[in-house]
């Protein structure tokens, strides 16, 4: 792809840049859930000694609800990834619009526009 016309959609240069982010994201999540699970291992073994029933409960409620939006993150970066490869990347989910690069840039894996990702936060408080 040629440097685009379009200021709103993605130079190739671009397209690298974001997807270089996004694997290194997915890599850092990889990393941190192989980490984390073997520092889980090892806490049950001692946690009984350590500390008490609900110091222990609450650690491992963090736990969960960590590796859960690791997941959730994880998801949405193999998404991401994929629709590079279908060639939809930079491209709005619900409008088709072309993402601009900055919110890519804070949000490689973001799927919205910022127009339609603020239209989908308010149906959401007027389903509330």
């Amino acid at each position: 792809m040629a440097k685009a016309e379009d200021p709103s959609m993605l130079t190739e240069r671009q397209r690298e840049l974001l997807r270089e982010k996004l694997l290194e994201a997915r890599a850092v999540l990889l990393e941190a859930r192989a980490s984390r699970e073997g520092e889980f291992r090892g806490q049950r073994d001692t946690a009984a000694e350590d500390m008490d029933a609900a110091e222990q409960a609450r650690e491992q409620s963090d736990a969960l609800n960590r590796a859960e939006r690791d997941r959730q993150r994880l998801r949405l970066i193999d998404e991401a990834l994929a629709r590079f490869e279908d060639g939809t990347y930079g491209l709005s989910a619900d409008s088709g619009e072309p993402i601009g690069f900055e919110r890519l840039q804070s949000i490689p894996w973001a799927r919205l526009s910022v127009a339609d990702q603020e239209a989908a936060e308010r149906e959401a408080r007027g389903r509330r």
